[in-house]
């Protein structure tokens, strides 16, 4: 019997690392996914790569252009990680496209333009996902 419990344990000792690699890669093909059915057209990628101006003409970068930078940040943390790691990961990842203005603090929130920018698709769970 011991030997049985023994041989039992080193095939859920093996089994856990799978368990563990099969999550991640199973993550990974959901992001995948997400990517390949919003992925942009040209056209429409153009546009959001260009800033706006915002009401006091000051150019900004819109909402939409950090949807795909998102989701390529979930996808390589694995399509989970808390808000802050998520946000920090997408500045560094969008370091050359946001402009100066984007990184004012907004006074009456306290906090970077982009972040506030990103806040719609933080309530559609495409950026930074609770944990």
């Amino acid at each position: 019997m011991k030997s049985l419990e023994a041989k039992i344990r080193a095939v859920e000792d093996r089994i856990r690392p799978l368990q563990l690699e099969l999550g991640q890669l199973e993550r990974q093909r959901n992001a995948l996914n997400v990517l390949r059915s919003v992925a942009p057209d040209r056209q429409r990628k153009e546009r959001l790569t260009h800033s706006h101006s915002g009401a006091d003409g000051a150019d900004h970068t819109p909402c939409a252009a950090y949807r795909h930078p998102c989701l390529h940040v979930l996808f390589d943390l694995g399509g989970k990680a808390d808000s802050e790691t998520a946000l920090l990961r997408l500045r560094d990842h969008m370091s050359s496209m946001l402009r100066a203005r984007d990184l004012e603090d907004v006074p009456s929130e306290s906090e970077e333009r982009w972040r506030i920018e990103i806040y719609p698709l933080r309530i559609q769970r495409i950026c930074a996902p609770a944990p």
